[in-house]
């Protein structure tokens, strides 16, 4: 069994991604003036205010998608780097310098990697949140409240 040396963020991700596929409002249809007093009315500008922000949020979803792509295969460089470095330290000849210098650049690049993958891993995750927040904003905002065009 192959073992994963970042679980944690590859369930965190998969979480994330299905969140960013499913929570976005969309902007209901105009709905009959039948309402009681009680229920809030939106204006028109709104209503556009509320399609706007749904269009943004549409907008960074997208671009959420994009970086996830972009992490996993950064995630998928590491794993690749790490077999090599596993390989070359099986066979690795410690008395000759060429290949002590060459197992210690794929260390060095992995951890420059790794360092760079946390990083934007990290990033990442704060702009889901911030995703999540505006998006539950605009469903408190905009979701199951009525609005009315003009004729």
């Amino acid at each position: 069994m192959k073992h994963n040396k970042y679980p944690l963020f590859s369930f965190i991700c998969l979480i994330n991604l299905i969140a960013i596929s499913s929570s976005h409002a969309e902007v209901k249809q105009p709905m009959k003036s039948n309402s009681s007093a009680s229920e809030v009315i939106l204006t028109q500008s709104e209503l556009s205010n509320c399609n706007e922000k749904a269009k943004h949020l549409a907008q960074i979803a997208e671009q959420l998608k994009v970086r996830l792509k972009q992490l996993q295969t950064v995630k998928k460089e590491m794993d690749q780097l790490e077999q090599e470095r596993t390989h070359e330290y099986k066979h690795i000849d410690f008395h000759n310098k060429t290949a002590v210098t060459e197992y210690n650049n794929t260390n060095q690049q992995l951890n420059q990697l790794s360092q760079s993958y946390t990083t934007d891993a990290t990033n990442f995750n704060v702009a889901v949140k911030q995703y999540k927040a505006d998006s539950h904003q605009l469903t408190n905002e905009c979701d199951d409240k009525q609005y009315f065009l003009n004729p």
